[in-house]
């Protein structure tokens, strides 16, 4: 199900840029008096081709693909499963684990956050915008990332380096739709916002 919509969603996407791109010549050649700017111009072409790396360089991305990967390796390592069933020792004891693993990683971001003075936040003293709030995303990542793999390790569903790597993998498998979609639309939102400049 989940793959007929997003199949049909990108489509869609994908009509819409076409649409754009010859929306933006009509209108550009039938009202010339317009601030509409077409696409298939010198201008609109260049910037299309020019542009399109730029455009998809999106923190939005970035933070997508490092909270699939951080998922995928809770997911793998079966975390999650702790919260649901009964645990023998070897797993209680991983779970332990991670909890002293969460408990430091908030009193650092304590430390780092709220203290007089704090190193994350901004010149005026705020969380938005900040080092905090622009590292919030690849903070989270980390932790998913060390807390998965000690309970994976420790309760010994992980026995290899390997095993760890492809669990990070894994999330960004699962999620290059939501990838490729995402990219689609930024570019789609890069390209009314150039035709209506």
């Amino acid at each position: 199900m989940r793959n007929r919509l997003l199949s049909f969603l990108a489509l869609g996407l994908t009509l819409a840029q076409f649409g754009v791109v010859l929306g933006s010549w009509l209108v550009s050649a039938a009202f010339p008096e317009t601030q509409i700017r077409s696409l298939l111009s010198d201008e609109g072409i260049r910037w299309y081709f020019g542009k399109v790396v730029e455009n998809m360089a999106s923190p939005i991305l970035v933070w997508l693909i490092l909270l699939s990967s951080a998922w995928g390796a809770i997911e793998k390592s079966k975390l999650l499963q702790a919260f649901r069933h009964r645990i023998d020792f070897q797993e209680r004891t991983a779970f332990n684990l991670v909890r002293i693993e969460l408990g430091i990683a908030i009193i650092v971001m304590i430390l780092l956050t709220c203290t007089p003075h704090a190193i994350l936040l901004s010149a005026t003293g705020n969380l938005y915008p900040s080092s905090f709030s622009a590292s919030i995303v690849p903070v989270l990542a980390f932790v998913g990332w060390t807390v998965s793999s000690t309970y994976a390790f420790v309760s010994g569903k992980f026995h290899t380096f390997s095993e760890a790597f492809h669990s990070c993998v894994y999330g960004i498998s699962k999620n290059a739709d939501l990838i490729f979609l995402l990219l689609v639309l930024i570019q789609l939102i890069d390209s009314i916002k150039f035709v209506v400049q």
